[in-house]
């Protein structure tokens, strides 16, 4: 056991022996930051600095006071650019925008002539982000407070629309469809209401008055799948329920009044707001209302009739469902209900505890900052880690696969029930082949951790606040010039921010398209790479299921295109597959799932007479399309018709002269050809 614990230590000694770092800025207050590409750009809107940095000392630049001051710690991210209100001495406080360089920061646009600016404004947790255009308020003093866009460039910085609006809001996410902002604006006519804008000043409209007899109120989260959009809203009658919208007035609708107008506890400002998760373009949520009994979790399709109830959690009393951390992988999705964590398909059978006797589990999802939101992929080899108590440990790092063999804690940090993890200064940040956490091992406070998963590769970086004292640490980045992982700590005489210049690893492959289609009763897959090094093969790899995956076939690489026909991969029904991407090193990681549903391969008997051909159908239930082609390849007729498994279809051909014809019968996709003699 001594010799367990020697050959431990020192790997610990060689592991933390390959990390450095690199203090990059002093003192410079409480900054926030996120990945620019090959930049990390900083703001603290504290003090109004700004800069960049790849993760050295020489590539840090400061954006000089003189230039600009940012006002607040408002800004958004559209590609590598980064959008702010900024205060200079000529132009007052207007839009800006920063790639992070001196000649890359420029004021967009003098809205408002003069020292006095415009004072954009945006929503609750910043501007509102559509694709590449960031929409915003703002007063260029003639025409009041209206709605604007930029696109980064001063040219794409104009105004959208004047609504005259007493009240203009963005709600804290905005709902797209095909390039469309949702928000609500009070005009002083219908009262607060939602509109849509298409980025033009006609396609600015109301979309519906909820409440014609005077304002709605609204949750201050809305979202979307790209088909609908979904928000809390009290119509003034029923209270908060479940809305959604296809931005038409026909289109926007409530799906449910839950507990007669109680099935959600939102107070009238949208304090407290609801939480979701999208799965299969369904929206799974949870409404808490103080009439409703039990912990529900429900899903929708968009309609009322595909709104219905997954689970009761725990029945008869209300506790909490936590989809707001909600990670998937392959056919399941992971997420907090009742103090436990799950595993669900959207089905009420195929939800279950994932490990039981977990308390108070948290996932983290991979999120990145400046609004960006949540990044689906996670750690490799499709694992995501969380924090729990198993009751003996204390809160610890626990890693899982989505299986219940493959969720385990990593390290016991802090030996004994106390536990490692703290409870408000749990900060994460994913990256491919290393998981940055923070922790408390009893003996240096609560300082920087990494880990691959493993308990060997499990270690505190580095003692950043020296002896028992703990750092405040916070994620900004990835600098990919650099391949430095950016963040801020403090220390006794404040904080700093800092680069660490080993730990992360970039895979040696980039995949860009990975897609599976339908080839008949086969399955095309192809996929398309760049900057392919020291890459060594991909593993084809298909499950029925999504989370149990069998290797199909082997690719080598280096061919920057692929393709691979999986040749009748079996009976009618959903299949997933995915890439085992695997470096000469023998490190792997996993591309996205894509999944293609295989139709039936109906049989087809005829015989004939003269007058008539007779089709019987096997295995179809549905509309199928009869062609009649003669040996010329002349079409003489096209035919529609639904029917069921085994009907018989009477084909007329009394007015056809003899010869030899041909019976094609489409179902699905598929065709399947008889040849008949008259």
């Amino acid at each position: 056991m001594k010799k367990m614990y020697i050959l431990l230590c020192i790997l610990l000694m060689v592991a933390t022996a390959k990390t450095q770092i690199i203090n990059i800025k002093s003192n410079f207050g409480d900054p926030q930051g996120a990945s620019l590409g090959n930049k990390v750009v900083y703001i603290n809107g504290a003090t109004g600095d700004i800069g960049s940095t790849d993760g050295t000392v020489a590539g840090t630049i400061d954006i000089p006071s003189s230039t600009v001051i940012i006002a607040g710690n408002t800004a958004s991210k559209i590609g590598n650019k980064v959008v702010f209100a900024g205060v200079s001495a000529a132009a007052g406080t207007e839009m800006w925008v920063s790639d992070g360089t001196l000649a890359g920061t420029i004021l967009l646009k003098d809205i408002n002539p003069g020292p006095t600016g415009s004072a954009p404004q945006g929503g609750n947790e910043g501007y509102a982000v559509v694709g590449n255009t960031v929409y915003f308020t703002a007063d260029d003093g003639t025409n009041g407070r209206a709605l604007w866009k930029t696109d980064g460039t001063p040219l794409g910085t104009v105004m959208v629309k004047d609504l005259d609006a007493t009240v203009l809001n963005f709600p804290i996410h905005i709902g797209t469809q095909a390039g469309i902002l949702f928000f609500t604006a009070n005009t002083g006519t219908t009262g607060l209401e939602l509109w849509k804008s298409d980025g033009t000043n006609s396609g600015t409209i109301l979309v519906k008055d909820i409440n014609p007899s005077g304002s709605t109120s609204f949750s201050q989260t809305f979202t979307s799948n790209g088909i609908y959009t979904y928000f809390i809203a009290d119509n003034g009658t029923s209270g908060y329920e479940l809305w959604r919208t296809d931005g038409t007035l026909a289109g926007t609708i409530m799906l449910n009044d839950f507990a007669g107008g109680s099935g959600f506890n939102i107070s009238s400002g949208g304090t407290y707001d609801w939480v979701f998760h999208f799965f299969n373009n369904h929206l799974y949520f949870h409404p808490s209302g103080p009439a409703l009994t039990g912990t529900k979790m429900y899903k929708t399709d968009g309609t009322t009739a595909g709104t219905s109830m997954v689970m009761d959690f725990y029945a008869g009393a209300q506790s909490f469902i936590d989809l707001s951390e909600a990670v998937d992988i392959g056919a399941n999705f992971y997420f907090v209900a009742n103090g436990e964590l799950y595993s669900s398909d959207g089905t009420q059978a195929g939800t279950a505890i994932l490990v039981p006797q977990l308390s108070g589990p948290q996932i983290y999802r991979p999120e990145e900052n400046l609004g960006s939101g949540y990044l689906p992929g996670l750690f490799a080899g499709g694992r995501f880690f969380f924090k729990a108590d198993n009751g003996t440990n204390g809160y610890e790092l626990w890693v899982s696969d989505g299986t219940s063999a493959g969720t385990f804690m990593v390290k016991d940090i802090f030996p004994g029930a106390t536990g490692s993890i703290p409870n408000n200064d749990d900060e994460h940040f994913y990256t491919k082949y290393a998981f940055f956490f923070t922790a408390d091992n009893g003996i240096n406070g609560v300082e920087l951790w990494q880990t691959d998963g493993t308990l060997a590769g499990t270690f505190m970086v580095s003692d950043l606040y020296a002896g028992a004292n703990s750092s405040d640490i916070q994620f900004f980045g990835v600098a990919e010039a650099t391949n430095r992982l950016v963040f801020r700590s403090t220390d006794a005489t404040g904080a700093d921010i800092n680069a660490l210049t080993t730990a992360v690893v970039p895979f040696p492959l980039t995949l860009t398209t990975f897609n599976a289609t339908l080839n008949g009763s086969d399955v095309l897959l192809t996929w398309n790479t760049e900057t392919e090094v020291d890459f060594s093969h991909f593993n084809i790899q298909r499950s029925i299921t999504g989370s149990e995956f069998t290797t199909i076939a082997s690719v080598s690489g280096n061919l920057a295109n692929y393709q691979y026909l999986d040749k009748q991969p079996g009976e009618a029904g959903v299949y997933y597959y995915r890439l085992q991407m695997t470096d000469r090193d023998g490190k792997y990681t996993y591309s996205k799932i894509v999944s293609v549903k295989l139709r039936s391969t109906f049989s087809m008997q005829v015989t004939n007479t003269k007058q008539t051909a007779f089709i019987r159908l096997n295995e179809v239930n549905g509309m199928v399309n009869i062609k009649l082609i003669g040996a010329n390849g002349n079409i003489y007729s096209i035919t529609s018709q639904k029917i069921s498994n085994s009907e018989m279809i009477n084909l007329s051909i009394g007015n056809l002269a003899s010869g030899i014809y041909i019976i094609a019968v489409e179902y699905n996709g598929i065709i399947k050809t008889h040849r008949i003699m008259k």
